[in-house]
């Protein structure tokens, strides 16, 4: 059994917190003190709350 299982499978942030996790992710991403490692789960992050703000604003529909 992996870690994943044990996540939930919708995040459950209000929009302004996804918005400052956003932020936060995409400033690791482009940190230069950061190891690949850690920029590339950032990035992952960084993209499934993009999308999850992306499809709560209706645009995703």
């Amino acid at each position: 059994m992996t870690t994943d299982s044990f996540l939930p499978k919708k995040i459950a942030l209000p929009t302004s917190e996804i918005a400052f996790l956003i932020e936060v992710l995409t400033a690791m991403v482009n940190s230069e003190a950061l190891d690949q490692t850690v920029k590339s789960k950032a990035q992952g992050l960084l993209s499934v709350l993009k999308i999850s703000l992306f499809t709560r604003s209706g645009e995703g529909n």
